[in-house]
């Protein structure tokens, strides 16, 4: 096909001995990611304001986001798949709690604009990783079955 995509010409200029391995943003992610969820998992069960809800999926984002990292750094086929399903997850949940937070917004809270703000940082920072995933030359040579339809190595 005469046809190039961004996929195609990112795998093809990858120099993979340089850039293969968990290191670099993606080691960043990995290690912050399982650092601060296992120092982070218990924190719902120490806040009384918190409705169960947001307990539970607190705790299941935090799970899975360990789960995923753990997944990254013992290079696990689909663990690239794993995460884009964690943020893209995280994505659709901070983006309907930015919307709840609108509520009281506008009954003039000014809690709920903090709220509000805070819910639009976090989905951004979300898309930037989902981004992040999707070109990344050192995720794309750490793991190429994720891409070209072959097993990581």
């Amino acid at each position: 096909r005469g046809e190039t995509t961004l996929a195609n010409r990112l795998s093809s200029q990858v120099d993979v001995g340089k850039l293969k391995g968990v290191a670099g943003w993606l080691g960043f992610y990995v290690y912050t990611g399982i650092i601060v969820g296992v120092l982070s998992l218990p924190m719902p069960f120490f806040i009384k304001d918190m409705h169960w809800f947001e307990k539970s999926v607190y705790t299941a984002f935090t799970i899975f986001g360990i789960y995923t990292c753990y997944r990254l750094l013992k290079l696990k086929p689909k663990a690239v798949k794993y995460v884009k399903m964690l943020l893209a997850a995280a994505m659709v949940y901070a983006g309907l709690a930015a919307v709840v937070w609108m509520i009281p917004l506008f009954e003039g809270g000014e809690i709920a604009v903090r709220g509000m703000q805070q819910q639009v940082g976090i989905f951004i920072i979300w898309l930037i990783w989902f981004r992040y995933f999707q070109v990344s030359k050192r995720v794309r040579a750490t793991y190429p079955g994720e891409f070209d339809g072959t097993k990581p190595r």
